[in-house]
């Protein structure tokens, strides 16, 4: 309780010495603000976002293999030139 006092004294000054003190009200009057909006369209556009983060999480998943798969590669089974500077 003593921190979130001391943090809002804080926040006040630093408003004072960044010159922002009331920028909060401006927000409100953005062009694209559309008060009242529903949850579900909040869920709906967070779903929307699933596939995307699925790819992507794919991806990593195929690079990672592939980075482990080449280092049992020349770690385990490559006997070529340069073997010594590979493996240690």
């Amino acid at each position: 309780m003593t921190f979130v006092e001391w943090w809002t004294v804080q926040e006040r000054i630093l408003s004072l010495r960044f010159g922002t003190r009331g920028s909060f009200s401006v927000e409100k009057r953005r062009v694209t603000y559309k008060p009242g909006g529903t949850w579900w369209g909040r869920e709906i556009r967070i779903l929307a976002s699933l596939p995307v983060i699925l790819l992507f999480a794919g991806v990593l998943i195929a690079i990672m293999t592939f980075i482990f798969v080449t280092e049992a590669f020349v770690t385990e089974l490559y006997q070529g030139p340069g073997k010594q500077l590979v493996v240690r």
